[in-house]
């Protein structure tokens, strides 16, 4: 039946909008329209702005196996809007030779003795960038297994061969 209001009186009403957890940020236009006994007694309307929010999380996996070192970093936009946004990975500057990245690099720049990579990226809401970059420990090993085999096989083929007979 509603509620009774005295002449010249007034009446507040508060709605609640929601909107969905995808909306985009903008702009929208609500229009009102009050009836009594079914006659429309006053139309209004609002301005309402869905604010842009910016919600991008990163994060970092490591798998350490045998003579191999692989980090995977992921950065996602959770927010309502697309954001520039860069992931980041240092190592020391004399492991960058055995070091490779998926994908490669925006910027490489080299500060106090390591190397910093960036990658610059611009995700979409719900979208996400991910990067590898693993260092094969087992290049130098290889390395310092040939170059010792190949003093040891130069050693023996210099070595003076000593004949003597015994009559």
């Amino acid at each position: 039946t509603g509620t009774s209001i005295l002449p010249s009186g007034e009446r507040k009403y508060n709605f609640k909008f929601k909107t969905s957890k995808d909306a985009k940020p903008q702009t929208h236009k609500i229009n009102y329209q009050i009836n009594v006994n079914g006659k429309t007694e006053r139309e209004t309307s609002q301005n309402i702005t869905i604010n842009k929010v910016e919600n991008i999380t990163k994060t970092s996996q490591t798998s350490n196996k045998i003579l191999t070192l692989t980090e995977t970093k992921t950065a996602r936009n959770n927010g309502n809007s697309a954001s520039e946004t860069s992931i980041t990975a240092q190592i020391p500057g004399y492991m960058s030779i055995i070091t490779k990245t998926n994908p490669q690099p925006s910027q490489i720049q080299e500060v106090d003795g390591k190397k910093v990579y960036t990658w610059q990226t611009n995700l979409k809401p719900g979208q996400e960038n991910t990067v590898k970059y693993r260092t094969n420990y087992w290049m130098p090993l290889l390395g310092l297994l040939i170059l010792t085999s190949t003093i040891i096989v130069a050693k023996k083929i210099g070595t003076d061969i000593n004949i003597t007979k015994k009559i």
